[in-house]
C-alpha cells in the first residue's frame, strides 16, 4: 500500500495529472505535502518550474531568432511553434510555474506556522509536567512531613493508669486527662516500666 501511495503522489504521476486532470494534480500535490512532509520545501516546486522552462524552449529560442534576426535555419522550429500541441503545452507550462509558486508560499506559510504551533504546543505539554511534577513534589514533600508528624506523635504515645480511677489511659505527651474520671494524668517512666510489666 505504501508503494502505490508514493507512486501516487511521484513527481512524473502529479505532472501526468496536472496536465489531464488538474484538478486531480492538486489535490496529488496536496497528498504528498502530507505523505512527504519530512522532504525538503524546495524538491517539488524546481520540477513543476523546471519543466515548465524546458517547455518554453522552443518559444525562447524562436523568439530570439526573430528579436535579434539571426539568419540560422534551426529544423521544425517554425512547425512546432505553430502546432496545436504545443500552444497546449505553453498553457500547462504557465500553469505549472503558477502552481510551483502557489506550493512554494503555501509551503513555506504551513511550515512556519506549524512549527509555531509545534513548539507552543511542546512549550505548553512541558509546562503541564513540570507542573505537575512539582504538584507530585510538594504532595509527597506534605505526606512525608505528616508521616514524620505522626511518627513523632507516636513516640511520645504513653499508657498510663489513672491514679484516681485506675483505668487505663492513652496520653500523648507526658500530661494529659483520663477519659473516664478527667483526673490529670502524668505519665513517668516508672509507669511505664510497671505497665509494660502488667501487660507482659
Amino acid at each position: 500500500m505504501k508503494k502505490v501511495l508514493s507512486l501516487l503522489c511521484s513527481i512524473p504521476v502529479i505532472l501526468l495529472t496536472l496536465y489531464f486532470i488538474p484538478f486531480l494534480g492538486i489535490v496529488l500535490i496536496l497528498f504528498r505535502i502530507y505523505f512527504k512532509a519530512q522532504e525538503k520545501i524546495y524538491k517539488l516546486p524546481i520540477f513543476l518550474i523546471g519543466t515548465a522552462l524546458i517547455l518554453f524552449v522552443p518559444k525562447i529560442v524562436y523568439l530570439a531568432v526573430n528579436a535579434f534576426s539571426i539568419k540560422v535555419k534551426i529544423p521544425y522550429l517554425d512547425a512546432i511553434i505553430a502546432s496545436n500541441l504545443y500552444e497546449k503545452l505553453i498553457k500547462y507550462g504557465k500553469y505549472l510555474i503558477i502552481i510551483g509558486v502557489l506550493y512554494l508560499i503555501l509551503r513555506y506559510i504551513f511550515t512556519n506556522i506549524f512549527m509555531k504551533v509545534k513548539n507552543k504546543l511542546n512549550s505548553s505539554v512541558n509546562d503541564f509536567v513540570e507542573r505537575n511534577e512539582q504538584r507530585s513534589y510538594e504532595i509527597q514533600k506534605e505526606n512525608d512531613l505528616k508521616m514524620r508528624e505522626t511518627q513523632e506523635k507516636a513516640k511520645n504515645t504513653h499508657f498510663v493508669s489513672c491514679p484516681t480511677c485506675g483505668k487505663d489511659n492513652i496520653i500523648h505527651g507526658n500530661i494529659g486527662t483520663c477519659t473516664h474520671c478527667r483526673g490529670t494524668l502524668v505519665y513517668k517512666e516508672k509507669e511505664k516500666k510497671t505497665f509494660d510489666v502488667d501487660e507482659k
